[in-house]
């Protein structure tokens, strides 16, 4: 699923589920202006929801955490992007706050449901807030 306009600086909140008790791999590309030919996803910035690594994002530096995910069930994400700075809360708790992002300044914000090895997600209360102002 993929928003219809893109965003610059924004926050998206969304619950989301893993289907398969074994492993799960998806995630949440944002700032993204289009899908290279011949791959199913962006080659931009991704959220992961990947078994074990849920809510790093790849090629930023302390954007990671542990520990905050409770696999199973119901988690909720609150991901914060202004200019180059970036945050995550999952669950209600500070994950974690770094800046780096690059790149475009105005993108499509995605969801993504599975993968080809599997993975299944469930999505539900999908909010995105639009920042605008100095």
């Amino acid at each position: 699923m993929q928003t219809k306009g893109q965003y610059k600086d924004f926050v998206l909140e969304f619950d989301w589920k893993n289907l398969d008790a074994k492993f799960w791999d998806s995630g949440v590309y944002f700032r993204y202006t289009e899908v290279p030919k011949g791959r199913p996803w962006p080659g931009r910035y991704q959220a992961n929801l990947r078994k074990g690594v849920e809510g790093n994002v790849g090629g930023i530096k302390g954007a990671s955490s542990t520990g905050l995910v409770k696999p199973n069930e119901w988690n909720k994400f609150k991901l914060t992007l202004k200019g180059a700075d970036i945050a995550l809360e999952i669950n209600g708790k500070p994950a974690w706050k770094s800046t780096g992002l690059q790149f475009v300044e105005k993108g499509y914000i995605s969801l993504q449901a599975e993968v080809p090895q599997g993975g299944k997600h469930r999505f539900r209360n999908i909010f995105i807030t639009e920042l605008t102002g100095k």
